[in-house]
């Protein structure tokens, strides 16, 4: 959720601050990345056919670190309205995911208190956030941010990836 939550509450920073982006420009970005939200959402189902829980959070986390990669390389402030959808997608796809999942692990005696601490956590990252991002930002700068933001999300992908992938050579010694 502190990943999720850099785009409502450091993306507008970047539009106004950086690309002087009027107030009204800054919502229409931002309510466009939250339409695909809900778009990427809806999809969940037909990924869920193909694909498990694991493997919809991978693609949901790649498409995510895609966006953050490629907000780090606007040059035009109209050029968010090609990166936002893009990063919208992916938080679709992934809270959809984290709630089918929760729901389909939890107990059905269970499910009331997972939920609330489920919402609990949507909450605290919300908040959480911008305090954890700031110093980053402050560092990198705003827009370099989301390169490197894009750039370690895409490096965990991999790293879960690779440990998670059981090897299939057989080495076999003589005696």
């Amino acid at each position: 959720m502190l990943i999720f939550y850099i785009i409502p509450t450091q993306m507008p920073f970047l539009m106004v601050n950086v690309f002087h982006a009027s107030g009204t420009l800054t919502g229409e970005i931002i309510a466009t990345a939250f339409i695909f939200n809900a778009a990427g959402a809806l999809t969940f189902a037909k990924l869920k056919k193909q694909f498990n829980f694991s493997q919809i959070y991978i693609i949901g986390m790649i498409v995510l670190a895609i966006g953050f990669f490629l907000i780090g390389f606007v040059t035009n402030v109209h050029l968010f309205f090609l990166t936002s959808p893009v990063v919208g997608f992916g938080g679709g796809i992934l809270m959809a995911n984290m709630t089918a999942w929760m729901l389909h692990v939890a107990h059905h005696t269970k499910r009331i208190k997972s939920s609330g601490y489920l919402t609990s956590s949507f909450f605290l990252g919300q908040f959480c956030s911008p305090l954890i991002t700031h110093p980053f930002i402050k560092y990198f700068g705003m827009q370099d941010f989301f390169i490197v933001s894009g750039i370690l999300l895409l490096l965990s992908v991999l790293t879960v990836l690779i440990i998670s992938v059981k090897p299939t050579l057989k080495f076999y010694t003589k005696n």
